[in-house]
């Protein structure tokens, strides 16, 4: 399957209970046991600039319970994606600068950002959240 079609099955693929795929472009994969929060976004959108003020500000909490977390810009402009990503504590900042259409976006199933993945320990989905809050990793 191609286009829409394809994004439709990767939706209908990624439920909770689901393995996640590999990140592409990760310089080192998380290790064996490692919690992840992996948000999509992209620079300027109101809703994004807000989740990741909340995720910075949660950031150490975040490190605290043992979750890495791995931001995936869908900016098509190098300088935009880094001057927004500098001000994030975290390490993974990734953006092929290919906007939506980008491999991670695509293996997602990613058709709207802010889009907040939380997987365990053992690389299964326990959810797809728009915001922070919803995910319950902070309580």
């Amino acid at each position: 399957p191609q286009g829409k079609l394809k994004q439709t099955l990767m939706i209908y693929k990624l439920q909770p209970g689901q393995p996640a795929p590999a990140i592409i472009g990760r310089a080192n994969p998380a290790p064996t046991g490692t919690r992840q929060l992996i948000i999509f976004y992209e620079s300027g959108c109101n809703n994004c600039d807000n989740e990741m003020n909340q995720l910075i500000g949660n950031y150490p909490v975040l490190k605290e319970k043992g979750y890495k977390v791995i931001s995936i810009a869908a900016d098509n402009d190098q300088t935009i994606f880094e001057n927004t990503s500098r001000n994030f504590p975290w390490p993974e900042k990734l953006c092929d600068f290919k906007g939506f259409e980008g491999e991670n976006f695509k293996n997602y199933g990613v058709i709207g950002t802010p889009t907040i993945y939380v997987i365990d320990e053992k690389d299964i989905i326990k959810g797809k959240y728009a915001r922070l809050v919803d995910t319950g990793v902070l309580n």
